[in-house]
Parts: structure tokens; C-alpha cells; sequence
């Protein structure tokens, strides 16, 4: 409640004959104040609309450091910005200060470009240009592309940071898609529009739907083209600290997708999803921690045949984000191939086990298990199939450098002896 609270000069007394010393630190609390409105200064860059939606306090309420901490992280976090610092101005008339955001936008166009390399997913390039400041409101017009062995996409989005609700984005695009994994072939178009929240809430809750028209190819069963409506409900609680690089804490996250899908076959299907991660760190300054994870979902058809939902809604493991050592969704009952039914499982069951090690400032070292099946019967829930490996890391500054080797240790998947995997940011 004193953001002017200031030391004064300290007093010291020395008594020699005692043998003693007394210390006094003096401190001018200054008047204990009260927050009133936000604006900005410069005021031509932001709509004053969308600054009044970013004050995160009721006029009137008492001073707090975590709410201007806050304030300056919800619009540095829009990336419309290149710096920001707030101050408050003099008492008003009701005895209130107003908060002044001290601007400076960032550059009006962002070029991005990123590459990924792994043995089982081969390599890819990911580019984007961006206008920030769209409309004024801290929005993005984003237009990316994606030229990858497994997939290739061109998507147009426009990203609105909390325009439903602070910490809350609004997302609307269009994009055009084709994804070859081991399974089948995939080409369409799709429109959505989410409202995602931000990583940084504890507890976050996303929602959005999505209207797809696909064509599959390279496969069996009955599924030749779809046009699928889905909607979709996301539950995140976060503890942890470091997106990129968690510590310690946990992650657990609920995830439903009811969807109406016509074309060759109509139905209504319900995806849903559960996952739990868990860290703990140990030693000087968490030189070692230990990660688990658990991932499990379920298909379930409220109208139709569960055997009728398009390919890529249904379930498969394998891959750098699932079980390491195998080929992109490559995990799936294989003997839905020789009875002539759409691939993919009903289910799936994933968990990872890994141990991380620090040497220094920048090195560090890994070793890990995965295991992970899609079925279409719970009963074969525990025939997983196992990849073993290690790993360096190399701490950036802002995540770890990821160099992994993994091993599979079911023939029944495997094509190759080992996998390697290159990424920004922890496997989980």
C-alpha cells in the first residue's frame, strides 16, 4: 500500500564501555495510496479501449507492486511492444493515481523461421511473417507456412491477446494442410476460431471450433472424405515455474472434443484426452531432476461406429512428443490394416520417465524411458510399446538446447535401430 516508502539516514550507537552496538534504520513509509485508472503515453498506439480492458484492479483499491508486475507482463506478453515500464501519476482529486504505461512499440513486421531435424520425422522449415498492432488493440495478422517431410501447411490467423478476458486470446484462421504419416495421407481445409489461455494462468481454460473438410488417401477402410465439426473444451492447472525447462511443480490438463462428422460416413464422436506431468528437483542449486508423465484418451462414438471416425481424429503413439525411437504415429493395433478398417486406435496410453542431469552453467545430460499403444480395447492397454535413450542438453538462456537419442525396443513398430531428435525446450 506505500509505493513511496524510502529509507532515511540510520543511527548508530556505540557504547564502548559496554562493549555494544546499536543500530537504527529509520524509513518514511510515505502516504499509503490508492490505484485509479491506466493510460498510456504515449497514447497513439493502442486504442484506449483496449488499455482500459488491461487494468486488472478496481479503481480504488490499495496499492500493490503484483498488480503493476502484472499489468506490464499482460502487455510486454502481446509482443506489440519492445519495452514497458509503469509509474504513478500525482493524487487526484479523490485521492487516487492513475497508473502510466511508458511505452515503446516494437517494430511493426517480425520475419520467423525455424527448423526441425529427426531420423523418424526427417527434416523441416517453419516461416512466418507477422504485422503486430494490427488494429490497434495489440492484435497479430500471422501468415505461416510449413514445409516439413510428414507436413506441409499454408495458415492465415489474426491473434487477439485478451479479448475474452485477461489472459485469454481470441484466435481466428484458415489454413490449408496435407500430412503423409505412416498410416495414411491426409489434404484439406479448415476454419476455427479458439480462445486459448495464456501458460502463465494456473489454472487455464480454452475453448474453441473447428470446421474441416479433408480427403484421405493411402489407406484402408471407409473413410475416403469427411467434413467434420468439432468444438473443444480445455482444462489446464499449472504449478510450475519454466515453461520450457520446469523444475519443479506439476501439470495436469483435461481436454474434450465433441465432433459431427458426414462425407462417406456420418457420425458424432467424443475425443477426449487426460495428462498428468510431474517434476522434482534435487541438490545444489536443482542440479538433478526427475520428470514423469502420464497420457491417456478415449474415442467413444454417441452416434454411428467408432470404426467410421476419420483417421486422423483417431488414436496412435510414437514420435518425439509420444514414445521416442519410433516412427511419427507409427504405434497403432495393426491388424486393423488386414481386417480392412480406418487406422488407429480407440484409445491411447502413453507415460515417460526421465532423468535430468546439470554440469555447470550450460551442460547437462538425460536418460529416459517411454512407453506408449493406442488399442481398441482397454484390456490391451498394457501392451506398450518401450523406447530407452539418452540425451545433452545446452541451457540458451531461455530453454535447453535438446540433442536425444532414443532405442525402440519392440520389433513389432520399429523400422530403424535408432532415432535421433534436435528441438528447443524440454522432451515434456
Amino acid at each position: 500500500g506505500y509505493p513511496d516508502a524510502a529509507p532515511q539516514p540510520r543511527r548508530v550507537i556505540v557504547d564502548h564501555a559496554e562493549n555494544s552496538m546499536t543500530p537504527e534504520f529509520m524509513f518514511d513509509p510515505g502516504l499509503r495510496a490508492r490505484l485509479g485508472d491506466v493510460r498510456a503515453e504515449p497514447d497513439n498506439i493502442f486504442r484506449p479501449g483496449f488499455i482500459d480492458d488491461l487494468q486488472n484492479w478496481a479503481t480504488g483499491d490499495i496499492y500493490s507492486p503484483e498488480a503493476l508486475t502484472r499489468l506490464r507482463r499482460d502487455l510486454s506478453s502481446t509482443g506489440a511492444v519492445s519495452s514497458v515500464t509503469t509509474r504513478l501519476d500525482a493524487p487526484n482529486a479523490n485521492g487516487e493515481r492513475d497508473v502510466v504505461l511508458a511505452l515503446e512499440p516494437a517494430r511493426r513486421n517480425a520475419y520467423e523461421l525455424g527448423v526441425s531435424y529427426s531420423t523418424t520425422e526427417g527434416p523441416g522449415v517453419v516461416g512466418s511473417w507477422t504485422q503486430r498492432n494490427f488494429t490497434g488493440r495489440a492484435d497479430s495478422l500471422v501468415i505461416s507456412a510449413t514445409a516439413a517431410e510428414l507436413q506441409q501447411e499454408l495458415a492465415i490467423a489474426l491473434i487477439r491477446p485478451h479479448a475474452a478476458g485477461l489472459g485469454h486470446t481470441v484466435t481466428v484462421g484458415v489454413g490449408a494442410e496435407r500430412e503423409a504419416p505412416a498410416a495414411y495421407t491426409r489434404q484439406g481445409v479448415a476454419a476455427y476460431a479458439t480462445v486459448d489461455a495464456s501458460t502463465r494462468l494456473r489454472l487455464g481454460r480454452s475453448y474453441g471450433v473447428r470446421l474441416a473438410a479433408d480427403q484421405y488417401d493411402d489407406l484402408v477402410g471407409s473413410v475416403r472424405d469427411a467434413v467434420v465439426l468439432s468444438g473443444f473444451y480445455n482444462i489446464r492447472r499449472d504449478t510450475t515455474e519454466l515453461t520450457l525447462d520446469p523444475l519443479d511443480g506439476s501439470i495436469i490438463e483435461l481436454r474434450v472434443e465433441p465432433s459431427v462428422s458426414s462425407g462417406d460416413q456420418t457420425l458424432g464422436f467424443v475425443r477426449s484426452t487426460a495428462e498428468a506431468r510431474a517434476y522434482e528437483s534435487f541438490g545444489r542449486q536443482d542440479s538433478f531432476t526427475l520428470a514423469a508423465r502420464i497420457r491417456a484418451g478415449w474415442l467413444e462414438a454417441v452416434a454411428g461406429d467408432a470404426d467410421d471416425v476419420p483417421p486422423d481424429r483417431r488414436f496412435y503413439a510414437g514420435g518425439g512428443g509420444s514414445v521416442r525411437g519410433y516412427e511419427y504415429n507409427s504405434i497403432y493395433p495393426l491388424e486393423r490394416d488386414l481386417l480392412g478398417l480406418t487406422p488407429g486406435g480407440q484409445g491411447l496410453l502413453e507415460g515417460s520417465i526421465e532423468a535430468r542431469w546439470r554440469f555447470g552453467a550450460r551442460l547437462g545430460a538425460v536418460a529416459f524411458i517411454d512407453g506408449g499403444t493406442a488399442f481398441d480395447d482397454w484390456a490391451d492397454a498394457g501392451d506398450l510399446s518401450i523406447g530407452a535413450g539418452i540425451g545433452l542438453r545446452y541451457d540458451l538462456g531461455f530453454a535447453p538446447l535438446r540433442f536425444d537419442i532414443a532405442v525402440p525396443l519392440d520389433d513389432e513398430f520399429s523400422s530403424d535401430d535408432y532415432a535421433l531428435y534436435i528441438s528447443i525446450g524440454q522432451a515434456f
